[in-house]
Parts: C-alpha cells; sequence; structure tokens
C-alpha cells in the first residue's frame, strides 16, 4: 500500500491537483473496477503490500493513465453533457425529461403559492382582517383537486373549529406561565381554518357567517394565550414559505430557460442570482471578477468546482463500468448456454457489480449537484462583497447606489454579449493627480 501511495503523491506532483480528482479517481473507479470483475483476485493483490507492485501491471498502469487523461480532457464537455444532453440522439429523452422539470417548476411555484396564501390567512387576525396584499390564486382547500370550492358556510365551520382549537390551548394551564405547546397537528387544522376564513371573505364579502367569524376571533384573540398560539401558527407559515422559497430558487426565474436535468437547473437558476440583483448574469459577472480575486478569495470556489467535476466524472466511470460489466456478463451468459444447453444460471457477481455501478453512478451524480449548491454559495458570496472589482477594473467610477450600479452592469452585459451599449458616456476614474483622464 505504501507504494500505490506514493505513485498517487507523484502523479500529483506531475500533473496537479485538478488531474489527481478530475481524471485520476474516476479512471481508477473504471479501471479497477473493471479489472476487479474480469480477475476476481486483482483487488486484493494490488491492496496487499509489496505484490502491489508486481500485479499492477505496466498495462493496467498504462489503462488507468490514458482513462484519466481522457475524463480530465474531456471535462467541459461532460459538463454540458449533464447540463443539457445536447445531440440528436438525446432528443426524445431530452425533450421527457423537461417536461418532467416543468412539471417539478410548476409544482415548486404552486406550493410557493399555496404558502404565500397560508401565511396571509395566518397574519389576517393579527391585523384586524385588513383587506390588504394581492390576492393570491390558488386552488381550492377541497380535498380533491379540481373539485368543487368550498362554500362559505363550509370555510366558517373550519374556522369555528380552528378557533376551538386556539381557545382550547390558550385556556391550558402551563406552569410557571409558559407559553402553551401547539402540537403539529393542531397548528396545521388551525391554519387550514385561518386560510379557508380569508377564501370565504376574498370569494363572497360580506357573507353573515364569516363575517360573525371574524368578529368570534377578534374576541378571542383578547384572550390571555391566544395571541402565543397564533404565533406558532404564524411561525409554521413562514417556516413552509422558507422551504418553498429553496424549491423555487432551485429552478430558473422563467419556464424558457429550463432545462432537462436537476444540474442544469441549478446552473440556470446561478444565472438569475445575480441578473436579477445587478443586471448581468452570474456566470457573465464570475467570469470578468474572477482575474481579480486573490488566491485566497477564489479558493473556495475553485474546490467547489472542482469537485463537481469529480464527481460527474465518477459518475461516468461507474456508469462505464456498468455498461462493460454487462456486456461481459451478457457474453458469459451466452457462453455458458452455449455450452450447457437448457441449465439455466445466475450470475450474482455480475449482478451485485452491475447494481453497484448504477447507484455508484446514480450517487456521485446527486453528490454533484450538493456540490454545486457549494460552489453557487461561493460564487453568489463573493460577487455580492467584490463586484465592484469589475468596474475598477475598466476603469469607472463606482456607482454612488446600488440602482445606478445595476444601469452599468445591464450596459456592461449589452456590450459583452454584442459589442454595443453606452458604455462610451460613463465618467472614468481620477487619475493620481486629481485629474480626469484625457480621452485619446
Amino acid at each position: 500500500m505504501p507504494t500505490l501511495v506514493s505513485l498517487l503523491s507523484s502523479l500529483q506532483g506531475a500533473f496537479g491537483k485538478p488531474f489527481l480528482l478530475s481524471g485520476l479517481v474516476p479512471g481508477v473507479v473504471l479501471v479497477f473496477g473493471w479489472h476487479g470483475y474480469a480477475e476476481s483476485t486483482f483487488i486484493a493483490s494490488v491492496l496487499s503490500g509489496e505484490e502491489a507492485v508486481g500485479s499492477f501491471t505496466l498495462i493496467a498502469l498504462l489503462e488507468l493513465l490514458g482513462v484519466s487523461a481522457l475524463l480530465y480532457a474531456l471535462n467541459q464537455q461532460i459538463m454540458r453533457a449533464f447540463e443539457d444532453l445536447p445531440g440528436k440522439p438525446f432528443d426524445r429523452l431530452r425533450r421527457f425529461l423537461i417536461d418532467r422539470q416543468r412539471r417539478l417548476w410548476n409544482d415548486a411555484n404552486d406550493t410557493l403559492q399555496a404558502a404565500l396564501w397560508e401565511q396571509t390567512g395566518a397574519t389576517w387576525p393579527t391585523r384586524d382582517f385588513e383587506q390588504e396584499g394581492t390576492f393570491i390564486p390558488v386552488p381550492p382547500l377541497c380535498g380533491v383537486a379540481g373539485g368543487p370550492a368550498l362554500s362559505p358556510e363550509e370555510c366558517a365551520r373550519r374556522s369555528h373549529a380552528a378557533r376551538a382549537r386556539v381557545h382550547e390551548h390558550a385556556l391550558r394551564p402551563q406552569a410557571g406561565g409558559a407559553v402553551p405547546i401547539v402540537h403539529s397537528a393542531d397548528l396545521e387544522s388551525i391554519l387550514h381554518g385561518l386560510r379557508a376564513l380569508l377564501e370565504a371573505d376574498r370569494g363572497d364579502p360580506g357573507n353573515a357567517s364569516v363575517d360573525a367569524e371574524k368578529q368570534a376571533w377578534r374576541e378571542l384573540l383578547k384572550q390571555p394565550g391566544a395571541g402565543s398560539v397564533i404565533e406558532e401558527v404564524q411561525s409554521l407559515a413562514y417556516r413552509r414559505v422558507v422551504a418553498a422559497l429553496v424549491q423555487v430558487e432551485r429552478f430558473p426565474g422563467e419556464g424558457r430557460w429550463l432545462k432537462p436535468t436537476t444540474l442544469g437547473n441549478r446552473i440556470a437558476a446561478l444565472d438569475d442570482y445575480a441578473e436579477k440583483r445587478y443586471g448581468m448574469p452570474t456566470t457573465t459577472l464570475w467570469s470578468q471578477l474572477f482575474p481579480h480575486l486573490t488566491s485566497e478569495q477564489s479558493a473556495g470556489a475553485i474546490n467547489a468546482q472542482l469537485l463537481v467535476h469529480m464527481l460527474l466524472n465518477v459518475s461516468v466511470a461507474a456508469g462505464l463500468l456498468l455498461a462493460l460489466v454487462s456486456l461481459e456478463a451478457l457474453a458469459e451468459t451466452v457462453r455458458y448456454a452455449s455450452r450447457h444447453p437448457g441449465v439455466g444460471t445466475l450470475n450474482v457477481r455480475a449482478v451485485l457489480y452491475v447494481a453497484a455501478s448504477a447507484a455508484g453512478a446514480w450517487g456521485a451524480y446527486l453528490a454533484a449537484v450538493s456540490a454545486f449548491d457549494t460552489a453557487c454559495d461561493q460564487i453568489c458570496r463573493q460577487i455580492d462583497i467584490r463586484r465592484t472589482k469589475v468596474l475598477e477594473g475598466l476603469g469607472y467610477q463606482v456607482p454612488a447606489t446600488v440602482a445606478e450600479e445595476r444601469v452599468i452592469f445591464e450596459e456592461l452585459h449589452e456590450f459583452l454579449e454584442s459589442g454595443t451599449g453606452p458604455l462610451d458616456s460613463r465618467p472614468r476614474k481620477l487619475s493620481a493627480g486629481g485629474a480626469a483622464p484625457k480621452s485619446k
């Protein structure tokens, strides 16, 4: 084993950390996995110590270096393949996956709208039922999707049940005057009741049953302890909004930018981050900012991106191993059947290898998506803190407000994308002597 460790250290020193992680690690997965299946004693001999040198032949070493170099060279192409599945052979799969991602995108947005509507219902009583805010259209409260909307009387009945639960918890004695403990099921029931009351009031203003319920809530909130219960309900609604926002932000803001894969949608959502705030897509702004960062400032993003590439390449290597083992197992089955007609067989070892390869490929992809989220955090943090270095590097004055900053970033994006834009009219930085630089 020391020989193998020294070999890896030598390769890292010769080729660098990117090759070691993005090339050699997935190469080991593929080459060792294949030889481990084809030669049952291969892995044991490699890990046995001194005998590893003899068993790890020159051919296996050349295979490892060749596969590693190929995977490393195809880094960007593999990333693009996982992002958008380019090419005609994948057209049908691409359309299928985009339809699936569109359903997930719609579900995430619907969940957010419903959570915002519930939050409105939860805060409504504490605002004395003021008719403020924008109406958020959501499906009716009925249990069956697409069924008839609830009547105002049914909504008032649900509100009454929720009010009874609040009353019960508000009157329950607590040791030392502590805040009443409300179970999650009760919080859910109260939240649904308040939402039902809000829907009924918006759908049928002035309904006698609804108005009576609103007045009953006003009286209830005057009781000690009732406000604490409502605060718990509002906290539940707030947590749901935050959770729904997290899901929505994993997709691009507009459906036309949807990609067929989860990773592709994460990349599209990353572009939206800086464009919404500063007027320039994140990838463009990051490419302009990166040269102005020190090695310490960029290290976090670089390491996270390197981890993404490594995991994607490991996923590809595991997928190739899956294909190789499947083909070899099929050939073995055919050969056995030709020698023993009418006798069935099950290659348990091949089944285990195929299952492990499939799990490894899928697990590495999911890990790459998670690692990309970390890279996004690193990139967005640097952009939020140091984005003005781009303007300073180009020689422009740093705007006094974020609104002015957004305008110049939009103009800069237009110039970088098409070569046009009103950047010539922008004031340059003052020179060291205090005078504006002369134009040529």
